[in-house]
């Protein structure tokens, strides 16, 4: 029997070109190479949470986010608008404390919940006791929270003030470097074609 066929998503987390070019095809001309294409991470835990992928060719620079539940983001910005670039690799602290602190919270209340049940205090015990299981099932939905306020690799300010924030994970923060070398040239080059919008 055949293994089963894995996504062209699960093949370009693990850094398929083929399945990375196809990913930002649906999205940029096909005249367009696709010079640099990349997985960048999670933001998320244990694998759990929205899936970084970034391209670079002659024209632009593109991200694509895929989240847990089919949700899909793509952002492009042409090279010639960019005004400035930012890479930047928050504290584990800064990025950890948040989280970390939630799971605390919850852990206390669950401690609280069981205790409050032994006491034969049946409707509040067992209401403290799903709300603290609920809060840490909701751990992912935290570390996003704190990805929307502690960014993580790099950012893209383009002409008409939007941000192009394109994640990456510690593990892989120098594909920002990359990138934000390569941005540079592939900037200076268009503008010599194209001229300074």
């Amino acid at each position: 029997m055949a293994p089963a066929a894995h996504s062209v998503v699960d093949q370009a987390k693990r850094g398929d070109q083929q399945a990375l070019r196809t990913l930002f095809g649906q999205f940029i001309p096909p005249a367009e190479a696709v010079d640099e294409a990349h997985y960048l991470g999670v933001m998320g835990i244990l694998g759990f949470g929205t899936h970084s992928f970034a391209a670079l060719t002659p024209r632009r620079v593109a991200t694509v986010r895929i989240g847990m539940f089919g949700e899909v983001s793509y952002q492009d910005a042409p090279l010639e608008y960019l005004n400035s670039t930012a890479v930047y690799q928050p504290s584990r602290l800064k990025l950890y404390a948040w989280p970390a602190g939630w799971v605390l919270l919850m852990l206390y209340f669950f401690a609280q919940g069981i205790g409050l049940m032994g006491y034969d205090v049946t409707g509040l015990g067992f209401a403290v006791l799903v709300i603290s299981i609920l809060g840490l099932l909701a751990t992912p939905l935290a570390v996003k929270l704190s990805y929307r306020f502690v960014k993580s690799g790099l950012v893209l300010w383009v002409r008409e003030g939007l941000a192009v924030d394109v994640f990456m994970d510690r593990q892989r923060i120098t594909h920002a470097n990359r990138y934000y070398r390569l941005l540079s040239e592939y900037r200076d080059e268009r503008i010599r074609t194209v001229g300074n919008p």
